[in-house]
């Protein structure tokens, strides 16, 4: 699902709720500020929690525009 608006419009409350309402886990995540190490890392942990207790992960990319090739090549698998 991809949220677009300016800032203040409500996109990750929305994203919250959707995670909420799919008893899935809300993982906040910035494109500006994370490389590929952290990319990994948030999906890894995904799948732990996933073979924890069986729930998923909506992770919720801010800026994703801001990827750079290297990030995007890391993130697609997981998409």
């Amino acid at each position: 699902m991809v949220l677009w608006g300016p800032p203040g419009t409500g996109k990750t409350t929305l994203a919250r709720i959707v995670a909420r309402a799919t008893a899935n886990r809300f993982v906040p995540f910035s494109a500006v500020t994370s490389g590929i190490k952290e990319v990994k890392q948030v999906m890894a942990d995904a799948e732990r929690f996933k073979q924890a207790d069986g729930r998923g992960t909506l992770v919720f990319v801010d800026e994703i525009h801001r990827f750079n090739k290297a990030q995007q090549d890391a993130f697609l698998p997981y998409v």
